[in-house]
């Protein structure tokens, strides 16, 4: 409607981009997604749900103001959809959490992970991981069930076959 009318704006586009990943996720049998507030630890990110069949454990550490974490969102979506067949989970780490609206926008795109705020504690233990000071741009970690890490140099994750080939290799 607005478009119609001559407004149109870039949240039009993503909202339109995402309604369509999001039906798209339906129709593959996605469910809703889980979003985590409170403290969490490396054993609570982890940790398999009950009756869960688990063999790693992929994290995305992202900032909620950037453009790269909003570039990588489709490609993303498209990464967990071909490991959740290899019984990986996808789990998204906040580093900022930041922009509440632009948030909601990303996980409208149709990520299935599980949605989860840092702490202090939790953002160095990854940061550790992943050998660097302070994250800059979006990093990909892929951790074993017990919280092991089993590769920290994992392909950016706009390069899907990258990411899920090496996670294929890995475990």
């Amino acid at each position: 409607m607005r478009q119609s009318q001559g407004e149109h704006t870039r949240l039009d586009s993503l909202a339109l981009a995402a309604w369509r990943n999001y039906r798209a996720g339906i129709e593959r049998g996605y469910g809703p997604r889980v979003f985590r507030p409170g403290q969490p630890t490396l054993d609570s990110l982890v940790a398999p749900v009950e009756g869960e069949k688990l063999r790693g454990v992929l994290v995305w550490c992202w900032l909620a103001n950037s453009r790269e974490a909003a570039q990588q969102v489709g490609a993303l979506a498209e990464i967990e959809h071909q490991l959740a067949q290899q019984d990986v989970r996808s789990v998204h780490v906040c580093f900022d959490n930041g922009d509440y609206n632009l948030r909601s926008e990303l996980y409208l795109h149709g990520l299935q992970g599980e949605y989860w705020r840092s702490n202090r504690a939790l953002r160095t233990q990854l940061l550790q991981m992943l050998g660097i000071e302070k994250l800059h741009t979006p990093r990909l970690l892929l951790l074993s069930p017990d919280g092991r890490l089993l590769d920290a140099a994992l392909p950016d994750a706009s390069d899907v076959e990258g990411v899920v080939k090496r996670v294929g290799e890995r475990l």
